[in-house]
């Protein structure tokens, strides 16, 4: 079903490149807001989380992107502050203002503050800590998806939000509703609701456990717990990128799951390469499987040249005019693909999908590579 004409228009003379910009603005928007929707009417699961974390970077760079060029007024109600953490999230290790130490540092300080909501100082009956968990872990099988130390981390949560539970809560809610607020003025409400984009998947399992016990367990260990934690929150996004980051829902929607997955893979990749060529100390089994990350073939043609890189800021972005010379034919997603790229989009959306599945697989096999005899799960007990 293709996206009718509703929400926001652009004057008809304007530029191809930004009418480019707004029909991918709008995919993004209907193809997000409905995986959101649906889980909020019980159709979707813990999965949609990182989709929350998407959805609040293509809707802050849709409004930054036309606040800028065409002067429009975009007021959302959310926490400005929050949304553009959770904008940057997803640049994991490349976050140009954290940088690796501060993205570390980050997830120290939301695993001392949720340690601090579970165990509180003035807390009854200290001696039963033993029976008192901080750390939840969601899982597919035997599969880590999520932690709630990465699910806050996903929302832009800082580490006092994380002291409260009504504060961390009122954040999500907020940030889920300024997604749904740009959305509705991009492409309209009616039309949303048009769009289904259902999370479906196999049975979800959640775990309860010690993050000072279950953060030293994975990724054999080498690593502290705030970079363990950094380390399983990529491991989940990609996991559940790579399988749900896909729709039959319409042509538009497809193109914006695709858009999803590439850039995901982007980040990921280049967070893993700056990961191996920074300072943090390296065990031989992180080098092992960084190197099975990072040479497999479209892995390294992504990092070692800059038209995916062009392709990436483009998408993330909105910014196309660098393509008005280069555009064969009509300005379309699949034009803009070919123009960036030099390769047709089902070639490049297989190179995607290939590569993003033997990230996700390459990613999962390290973390629950076991520090001691067992691994996570002997440090984890079923809660559901």
């Amino acid at each position: 079903m293709p996206v009718r004409n509703q929400g926001l228009e652009l004057d008809s003379q304007a530029a191809d490149y930004e009418q480019l910009a707004l029909s991918i603005a709008k995919a993004d928007l209907s193809y997000v807001s409905s995986v959101l929707l649906d889980s909020a009417q019980g159709k979707g699961s813990i999965r949609q989380w990182p989709f929350v974390q998407y959805g609040a970077m293509v809707a802050y760079e849709a409004k930054t992107h036309f606040e800028r060029t065409e002067g429009w007024n975009l007021a959302v109600t959310w926490d400005d502050d929050v949304a553009a953490a959770s904008r940057t999230s997803g640049k994991f290790f490349e976050d140009n203002r954290r940088l690796i130490q501060g993205v570390a540092g980050h997830f120290e300080d939301l695993i001392e503050s949720n340690h601090g909501t579970f165990f509180p100082r003035d807390r009854r009956a200290p001696w039963l800590d033993l029976l008192r968990d901080d750390l939840a872990v969601a899982t597919q099988g035997r599969v880590p998806l999520l932690t709630n130390i990465g699910g806050h981390y996903l929302m832009g949560m800082t580490a006092d939000h994380v002291a409260s539970w009504e504060s961390a809560g009122e954040q999500a809610f907020l940030l889920a509703r300024g997604i749904g607020n740009m959305a509705s003025r991009f492409v309209g409400a009616e039309e949303i609701h048009q769009h289904s984009n259902i999370l479906n998947g196999p049975e979800i399992s959640w775990w309860d456990g010690k993050s000072k016990k279950c953060f030293p367990n994975i990724l054999a260990g080498e690593f502290d717990p705030a970079m363990s934690a950094a380390l399983i929150t990529i491991q989940g996004t990609c996991v559940i990128t790579e399988q749900y980051a896909r729709t039959r829902c319409c042509t538009d929607c497809e193109s914006a799951a695709l858009k999803h997955r590439f850039v995901l893979l982007y980040q990921i990749l280049k967070s893993l390469d700056s990961l191996n060529a920074s300072t943090v100390a390296l065990g031989p089994i992180a080098r092992q499987y960084l190197t099975t990350a990072l040479e497999a073939p479209f892995a390294a043609e992504m990092l070692a040249e800059r038209r995916y890189r062009q392709l990436r800021n483009g998408l993330v972005h909105l910014g196309f005019a660098d393509l008005k010379d280069r555009v064969e034919g009509d300005w379309t997603f699949d034009s803009m693909i070919r123009a960036y790229s030099g390769r047709d989009r089902d070639v490049l959306e297989g190179l995607v999908d290939v590569t993003l599945r033997d990230l996700a697989e390459t990613l999962t096999a390290w973390v629950l590579a076991p520090a001691t005899r067992g691994g996570l799960f002997r440090v984890l007990r079923k809660k559901s």
